[in-house]
């Protein structure tokens, strides 16, 4: 008896942890609408305000942070995509607000470099089991240290890359983790 209620009760806490999360982003709409102002024809952030507000926004990010992938999983695939879509958003803000007022551009924050010199436009990563993060311009591969940005090339890519995928062991080789790049022609290279 005790281990069926045991039981039922694990089952009522993931039922509840996953209908917590707030689907309508209530707190998120309210926050925004402080801070996204009209200019012209467009809208735009006020990032001033937004920093006088980081203790909210940090509160919503933290929120996003702990919804594990257990509840994740068991949310519809529109409730999935308005929630990446949304902790895009939120975490950029987040990243932005805390450069802010020191940058013009989200640019300027930071990107993936070798030595003194900028890789220009990053296609994709991927990251392996071990926590090496790999990164792709269109015709290069790199690995990158993932605290610092430092970049080293590992590879000349074949044609036009534009996305990496990282296979876990078993799946192409038994024992070690295989990095593919897709092309822009939709075909796959194993790098």
């Amino acid at each position: 008896m005790a281990v069926k209620l045991s039981i039922f009760l694990i089952s009522l806490l993931s039922v509840a942890t996953a209908e917590a999360f707030d689907h309508t982003y209530r707190d998120y709409g309210l926050l925004l609408d402080e801070v996204v102002v009209p200019k012209g024809q467009q809208t735009r952030v006020d990032y001033a305000a937004l920093k006088r507000q980081s203790d909210r926004l940090d509160k919503l990010t933290t929120e996003f942070s702990r919804v594990p992938l257990s509840t994740y999983t068991t949310w519809n695939s529109e409730q999935q995509l308005a929630f990446l879509i949304n902790a895009y958003n939120l975490f950029t803000l987040q990243l932005v607000t805390r450069h802010y007022p020191d940058i013009d551009s989200i640019k300027d924050i930071g990107g993936f470099h070798v030595g003194n010199s900028n890789l220009g436009s990053v296609t994709d990563i991927a990251i392996d089991r071990f926590g090496v993060l790999y990164a792709e311009t269109f015709s290069n591969l790199y690995a990158c240290e993932p605290k610092t940005a430092e970049c080293w090339q590992l590879a000349v890519l074949p044609s036009s890359s534009n996305g990496l995928t990282m296979v876990p062991p078993g799946t192409i080789q038994q024992n070690d983790d295989t990095l593919i790049a897709i092309a822009g022609n939709g075909n796959w290279y194993r790098v």
